[in-house]
């Protein structure tokens, strides 16, 4: 009975339904329903719907020497509408050895979400010109050879990456004749990146000198915080610790009021000098070394220089005896070690250890420390012996 009484409501339901679906009114209500649950299901849709990765940037370049630290939310786009949670972040960037920054390369960001990813490029390069100081001017004594003449002392670059060689043109500049020159210089870096300069070369007069003083070579500050290289006379026993150029043997000397007494005769300063010499080119020639005189041999303290005088110190009053009519007294070897007989020779003895050195970095022998705190970037303080051998000092 009841069953029954249930079907006729549904059927009495069912037919009001119809009924009201044919009017109007019923029809506007009906397509109102639908269209709330097609909102309905759109929008359920378009939570679930995955966002589509993408980055701000797809390249980064950076310059050496500076940072980068990627993170979501600066190289997401629309970081805000992920989550954060299924977001990840690998990267190949780290920094160079004992650096606070990467080397110069290529490198890769890599952002993945779900099933998702995308990859950014980072790329490292040095495009920054070195810097290089050099003096307003430097003065150089007339009659200098320029082949031998110690520009590179007088210059400082600094860069982030590996230097190469100073270039210098000095071809403008003739140190025969007094006057002001111009030298231009430059200096590049391993991915050349180069930095020119030009600096002013003064010629002067070679100033006359007594023998216990020497032409020394000095930088002086200007009041303007500019360099400039200057060239001044020094008694030989305040220059130990400078950059000698010059000394009696090749600049004007002044003999007028110079003299020295030994056992009771007298010699000009002129004939001092010139007994020095020939006693000098004696021991070489008769030193018992295979070499002829190597350069890296020092003279022996205390005793005299020819090995052909035939007199003692008390009968220097001949001028053919061969001895000397001042004190031998030897000065203290250089950092470098060395003995030599002439200005070239120390030029071409920095050369070979310099390359000594260049070739064991070249061939991994030595690291970049080992070669930059060892290797010479130039000779000071070059100065002569009584006996007429030359040793120097290492600028390091």
């Amino acid at each position: 009975m009841n069953i029954k009484k249930g079907a006729v409501a549904m059927r009495d339901l069912k037919e009001k339904w119809i009924g009201l679906i044919k009017t109007k009114k019923g029809k506007g209500i009906l397509l109102g329903v639908v269209i709330i649950i097609l909102v309905i299901l759109v929008g359920v849709l378009y939570i679930n719907k995955d966002k589509t990765l993408q980055l701000n940037k797809e390249t980064v370049k950076i310059e050496y020497g500076k940072t980068y630290n990627p993170n979501l939310k600066d190289i997401v786009k629309s970081y805000d509408d992920f989550n954060s949670k299924d977001l990840k972040l690998e990267s190949t960037i780290k920094n160079e050895e004992g650096k606070e920054y990467p080397s110069v390369g290529k490198y890769e960001v890599k952002v993945t979400y779900k099933k998702q990813e995308v990859t950014q490029k980072v790329e490292v390069k040095d495009t920054t010109k070195p810097e290089l100081t050099v003096p307003e001017n430097i003065e150089i004594l007339q009659g200098t050879d320029l082949s031998t003449f110690d520009f590179k002392s007088l210059l400082n670059a600094t860069d982030l990456s590996e230097l190469k060689d100073y270039e210098i043109d000095y071809s403008k500049v003739d140190a025969n004749t007094v006057g002001e020159y111009e030298v231009n210089v430059s200096i590049q870096d391993k991915y050349e990146n180069k930095t020119d300069a030009k600096v002013k070369a003064t010629v002067i007069e070679k100033p006359t000198i007594n023998d216990d003083e020497v032409v020394v070579q000095e930088v002086v500050t200007n009041e303007d915080g500019t360099k400039t290289v200057k060239n001044s006379v020094k008694k030989q026993a305040e220059a130990t610790d400078k950059k000698v150029v010059s000394n009696s043997n090749n600049t004007n000397k002044n003999t007028a009021n110079s003299s020295a007494t030994t056992g009771g005769s007298t010699s000009t300063s002129g004939n001092t000098s010139s007994s020095n010499k020939n006693n000098s080119s004696s021991s070489s020639s008769n030193s018992s070394n295979s070499n002829n005189g190597s350069s890296s041999s020092k003279p022996s303290s205390g005793s005299n220089i020819s090995n052909n005088s035939g007199s003692s110190p008390s009968n220097s009053g001949s001028s053919t005896g061969g001895s000397t009519s001042t004190p031998h007294i030897h000065v203290t070897v250089g950092t470098s070690g060395m003995w030599v007989n002439s200005v070239s020779e120390v030029i071409a003895k920095y050369h070979e250890v310099s390359d000594e050195w260049s070739n064991k970095l070249e061939s991994g022998e030595i690291d970049w420390n080992t070669y930059s705190k060892n290797c010479p970037v130039g000779y000071t303080n070059i100065r002569e012996c009584s006996c007429g051998k030359l040793t120097w000092d290492w600028v390091k």
